[in-house]
């Protein structure tokens, strides 16, 4: 995820924000350049997504991760991508 270095707080609290809307996302731990949030599926399986807001480098680093298996069928894939999209989107409105 990138941002404009003058917008490192911005793009934190837009990216707090998209993940309080999210559907089964739960915030674990917000730090001020770590969030950990966890994803829970209707089956009860939970992924461990985690973010390093990077203000130097002007991007948010993003890690999704199944807690259980060794294949999610593209799940972890597809929600960072979604992730993406409504964090670029709600940070150009902000602009």
């Amino acid at each position: 995820l990138a941002f404009k270095p003058a917008n490192a707080a911005t793009a934190r609290r837009v990216l707090l924000d998209v993940l309080a809307a999210s559907e089964n996302a739960t915030v674990e731990r917000a730090e001020p350049r770590f969030i950990h949030a966890t994803f829970r599926s209707t089956l009860g399986f939970v992924d461990d997504v985690t973010f390093i807001i990077q203000p130097q480098a002007e991007r948010i680093d993003v890690k999704s991760s199944s807690r259980l298996g060794y294949y999610d069928f593209g799940v972890n894939r597809k929600r960072v991508e979604q992730l993406r999209a409504r964090f670029n989107a709600q940070l150009s409105a902000q602009a």
